[in-house]
C-alpha cells in the first residue's frame, strides 16, 4: 500500500486475486460500514470502478484488558527505570475464549531491547511468554513481565526532546469458542510522563585543560601542608524545565573553601564555616535540551591540610555533593547526588601522572 492505495499492477485476462485487511476499528459501533474504490489505468487516463459499499455488524470485544505499572513508578518514570508491567484480562462475553496472545506496543527508543524478563521481542512489540490460558465467562487472570527504560536515550529521535512522554497499549488477539475467526483487540493507550534527566559531572584539577596552573601547593599532597584545588560542577541537559534548583557539597573537616569561586548563572556560591556546607541555587531553568544552549555550571577552590592518619590513602577534597529541583513537567521532585572527591585527580591527566596520594 502506497498513499493508501493498493497498487495490484498487470491483471491478465480472467486473472483474480484478493486483498485482506486487519485492523482495529476506532469506535465500539453496532455497524461500521465500508467502502472500496476500485480504478484501472488506461493509457494516461484513469478508469473509475463501481465503489464497493458494506455494511457489516460489529461484535463488541470480548476480552477486558487492564494494564497496570507498579505503583512506586507513577506517576512519572525516569530514564533507566524497570518498568514491572501486571496486565489482567476478564472475559466479559457469554462463551469460553482461548487461543490468547498479548503483547506490548511500545516505541523502541524508549526501552532497552536486550534487557527484560516474561517477554520475547520481536518485531517491534513484547510479547508475553507465560502460558496464557483460556478463560471462561467472568473469569480474569494475569500476566506479568518486566522491561526496562533506557538509561541513556537518543534525544535526535524525538521531533522536540521536551517533556517527553512514554504510551503503550496492549495488543490481544483471542478465538471465541464455536468460532473460526480469531479477534484482534487494541486498548487505548497508556500515557506516562518522563523525568528529566538529572546529573551533573563533578571532579576537581590541579591544571586546566589548556595547562595552566590552578593549584597551589605539594602534589600529591603531603601530611600538615596546606594544598589548593579548584573543583568544577556542571550539569547535564535537562528536557523539562526546573525550578526550585539546589546544590549542596559537604567538606570534610580538614578542607577549606578559600572564597574563590565562578558560576555561569544563579545565585553566587555561599558558604558555611559552622557546617563546612557550600551551597547554591537557582530559582528557574528552561530545559536546556532546545533553545539556545546554556551551560550551567559552577567552580570553587578548596585548600586541604592532609591529617597523619591520611598517609598513604587519598583525601577528600569533598565528602559529597547533593542537588534537587522541581520538574515542573511531572510536577515532582528529582534530585542526583555523587560520592566523594579526592585528591586523586581522575579528570587532570597531568595531575595522575603525579599521583593522589597523601605522603
Amino acid at each position: 500500500m502506497v498513499d493508501n492505495v493498493w497498487h495490484i499492477g498487470d491483471l491478465e485476462p480472467g486473472a483474480g486475486g484478493e486483498i485482506e485487511i486487519k485492523g482495529y476499528l476506532a469506535s465500539p459501533d453496532d455497524f461500521s460500514n465500508f467502502y472500496f474504490e476500485t480504478y484501472s489505468l488506461v493509457g494516461e487516463d484513469k478508469v473509475r470502478q463501481e465503489v464497493l459499499a458494506a455494511q457489516s455488524q460489529i461484535v463488541p470485544p470480548q476480552l477486558q484488558v487492564v494494564a497496570e505499572i507498579n505503583e512506586e513508578y507513577e506517576p512519572a518514570l525516569s530514564w533507566g527505570d524497570k518498568m514491572d508491567l501486571a496486565v489482567s484480562y476478564t472475559n466479559i462475553g457469554q462463551f469460553d475464549l482461548g487461543e490468547l496472545g498479548f503483547a506490548v506496543e511500545i516505541d523502541p527508543y524508549f526501552v532497552d531491547t536486550s534487557r527484560f524478563s516474561g517477554f520475547e521481542f520481536k518485531d517491534g512489540k513484547f510479547y508475553f511468554t507465560q502460558e496464557v490460558e483460556s478463560v471462561g465467562p467472568g473469569e480474569t487472570k494475569q500476566l506479568t513481565g518486566t522491561m526496562y527504560l533506557k538509561s541513556s536515550p537518543d534525544f535526535s529521535q524525538f521531533e522536540v526532546p521536551k517533556d517527553i512522554t512514554v504510551n503503550f497499549a496492549i495488543e490481544s488477539s483471542y478465538r471465541v469458542s464455536g468460532e473460526e475467526q480469531t479477534a484482534l483487540y487494541k486498548t487505548g493507550r497508556t500515557t506516562i510522563k518522563m523525568k528529566s534527566p538529572f546529573w551533573a559531572q563533578f571532579f576537581a584539577r590541579y591544571w586546566a585543560e589548556t595547562g595552566d596552573q590552578l593549584g597551589r601547593g605539594p602534589i600529591p599532597p603531603r601530611v600538615g601542608r596546606a594544598t589548593k584545588y579548584w573543583v568544577f560542577w556542571s550539569m547535564g541537559k535537562t528536557t523539562n524545565d526546573l525550578s526550585n534548583i539546589f546544590l549542596q557539597a559537604q567538606l570534610p573537616a580538614n578542607v577549606s573553601y578559600t572564597g574563590l569561586s565562578s558560576v555561569t548563572v544563579g545565585d553566587s556560591i555561599n558558604y558555611n564555616p559552622d557546617t563546612n556546607i557550600i551551597t547554591w541555587s537557582l530559582r528557574d531553568l528552561e530545559s536546556t535540551m532546545v533553545g539556545p544552549a546554556q551551560t550551567v555550571a559552577l567552580s570553587f577552590e578548596v585548600e586541604v591540610v592532609p591529617t597523619p592518619d591520611q598517609a598513604g590513602s587519598a583525601a577528600n577534597l569533598v565528602d559529597w555533593m547533593k542537588m534537587t529541583a522541581r520538574d515542573e513537567f511531572t510536577e515532582g521532585e528529582v534530585s542526583y547526588t555523587a560520592g566523594p572527591i579526592t585528591s586523586i585527580l581522575t579528570a587532570d591527566d597531568r595531575a595522575k601522572l603525579l599521583g593522589g596520594t597523601v605522603r
